[in-house]
């Protein structure tokens, strides 16, 4: 038998990327409660995150980057502050 679950997951649109040397801290430009968030050189790289795309965070700890027109396609709009 074959399940689909949805995945759950909140975003942000990154309005700059800051590498700390530790570090790189992705910034939001869409989230007032979401100041900035952490992640390694490592994921910068892998998922080719630049500003102006998006950050995505799934309720299972998992992460990814995705480009406007992407975010858009699977996107749903839930409310806004």
């Amino acid at each position: 038998m074959r399940y689909v679950v949805q995945v759950f997951a909140s975003a942000f649109r990154i309005r700059k990327i800051v590498n700390d040397g530790e570090f790189c801290i992705l910034y939001s430009d869409s989230d007032p409660s979401i100041d900035c968030i952490y992640v390694t050189d490592k994921w910068i790289l892998s998922n080719q995150a630049k500003p102006g795309g998006y950050y995505i965070a799934y309720d299972n700890g998992d992460s990814e980057y995705v480009e406007e027109d992407e975010f858009k396609m699977r996107a749903t709009f839930v409310d806004q502050d």
